[in-house]
């Protein structure tokens, strides 16, 4: 039974962590983009980021283009990611390459379970404490 309810407590951890995300994922904000016509084509302004961006109509596709700042800045982002993954894909090789996968020791371990028990002890004293409280009236109705 403890095993049972301890793992439904962590498992319950990560869910409730996801429920509380609050972020507008998927929400279109329809205020984000200024449009002005020019002799060119036109001109979308991103009112979020500042970049501004030259379209025009191609085989009746709007195509738009990033002006050289944003270009550069662009091209700057990408080769600071690629580095990065670049230290990323090492770090992992160098720990493969001695064979051992990275675990936590015994003591950590220890120290996690310990820590978990503790708080299953709690949590069932609160359970106890609760009976306890509650009336031993034999006429409320045992449904759920």
């Amino acid at each position: 039974m403890n095993k049972l309810l301890l793992i439904t407590f962590l498992g319950a951890i990560p869910v409730s962590a996801m429920a509380q995300d609050t972020t507008t994922t998927g929400q279109y904000d329809h205020f984000r983009f200024q449009i002005e016509r020019t002799d060119g084509g036109v001109v979308r302004l991103d009112r979020q980021t500042g970049a501004m961006a030259l379209c025009r109509e191609s085989d009746g596709e709007l195509v738009c283009r990033m002006g050289a700042d944003e270009k550069a800045a662009y091209d700057d982002e990408i080769d600071r990611l690629e580095k990065r993954v670049v230290a990323l894909e090492k770090i992992v090789r160098d720990r493969q390459g001695n064979g051992k996968a990275i675990l936590p020791s015994d003591e950590e371990m220890n120290h996690v379970f310990s820590f978990m028990e503790n708080i299953m002890k709690r949590l069932m004293g609160i359970v106890q404490d609760l009976d306890k409280e509650l009336p031993e009236d034999k006429s409320l109705p045992q449904k759920t």
